[in-house]
């Protein structure tokens, strides 16, 4: 028998694994023990303070020769789902290093003993898998009124600056002091109007949909359809406020970044906030959200965060030429997270540093 060990860490897009072969039976056991779960809980938390998003840390055995597979799927630094398949038919148990936890008594070694000693379809309660059909999933359509409110706050508002203006303008004498409240309305006005000039300025989107099976996200503009599959994102990024006596809390705004460099911002789609969880869930990628009370979606930090992101998809010598137009900025935050690295790009980034410094 042939085996291999699937790897999903945290920081990688759903079904995006690391895999190694697997000898023998001791060679599992040492792999599963000397996988750093604290680690990867700790990225986890630090991705969260980060507001971005995470898959979970999962160990995948896979029989090559057969439909076989035993996955270990962590819930906590001491709690596991484990689950089995072969041939179509799954069972899965809980396992927990806590004993009052743990309702078989059962650790996860054993059920890789088990695994590798073909013991454990009698173990699991197997069931066959339901043929899963395509199931599309709207995410949201155009809304050509989407910010017609704002607009037509912006044309009152410039309406009466300009009529206090004109009043001002046909008196003899100009009262600053009756033109100041009409100066701040127009002032806050162009904010909004700013937010509608960008909605404006984006390719126009007649609605969004989720393939679950196929993992397909649709894009259908007004002229092409654009079919983006989940594991060519690179990241997603979210605005909104949950802050709900802030400005325009109804909407969230989504700009989706591939492996390729393309952009799809889905501004003509009308978001609310609570729906925002489904979305995060169903694509399960690496997702970078910010809470503002002004919905903008052109970020310094964001574009930042896209380009670091980059060096997951990327060899030493593409990472060079990445990293050489890098800021000291960028380069001194991927040495202070390296934890959030893989550890070549900590020491390409440490060289270039190194190398600005002797300039």
């Amino acid at each position: 028998m042939k085996y291999n060990l699937l790897i999903q860490f945290v920081d990688r897009n759903y079904s995006d694994y690391d895999i190694k072969e697997i000898e023998n039976l001791e060679n599992a056991i040492f792999e599963f023990n000397n996988f750093d779960w604290k680690k990867q809980w700790k990225k986890i938390k630090n991705r969260e303070n980060q507001n971005l998003t995470s898959s979970s840390p999962t160990l995948i055995f896979q029989n090559t020769e057969i439909n076989e597979k035993l996955y270990i799927e962590s819930l906590s630094e001491s709690d596991f789902n484990v689950s089995y398949e072969l041939n179509n038919k799954y069972g899965t148990d809980f396992v927990s290093e806590d004993i009052t936890q743990n309702p078989n008594g059962s650790s996860v070694p054993d059920y890789i003993v088990g695994f590798f000693d073909n013991q454990l379809e009698a173990k699991f309660e197997l069931q066959y898998l339901k043929e899963e059909d395509d199931k599309i999933i709207s995410l949201g359509k155009y809304k050509p009124f989407k910010y017609f409110s704002i607009f037509i706050l912006f044309l009152i508002s410039i309406s009466f600056f300009i009529f206090a203006l004109y009043f001002n303008i046909t008196q003899q004498k100009f009262d600053i002091i009756n033109f100041i409240p009409f100066l701040v309305f127009f002032i806050f006005s162009i904010i909004p109007f700013s937010i509608v000039i960008q909605y404006l300025s984006k390719p126009k989107i007649k609605s969004v949909n989720f393939n679950t099976k196929t993992r397909i996200l649709e894009i259908d503009f007004s002229n092409e359809q654009v079919n983006i599959n989940v594991n060519e994102i690179i990241q997603c990024v979210y605005t909104y406020s949950s802050d709900h006596r802030a400005f325009l809390t109804n909407f969230a705004n989504i700009v989706i970044t591939t492996k390729n460099g393309n952009q799809y911002f889905l501004t003509s789609i009308s978001f609310k906030l609570d729906e925002l969880s489904q979305i995060i869930n169903l694509l399960n990628i690496n997702i970078y959200k910010f809470d503002k009370k002004i919905l903008f979606l052109n970020s310094t930090k964001f574009f930042e965060k896209i380009e670091i992101a980059k060096e997951q998809i990327t060899d030493n010598k593409e990472l060079e030429i990445m990293y050489s137009n890098y800021s000291i900025k960028i380069l001194e935050e991927i040495i202070e997270n390296h934890d959030d690295y893989q550890p070549n790009a900590v020491i390409i980034a440490r060289n270039e540093l190194t190398k600005r410094k002797q300039i």
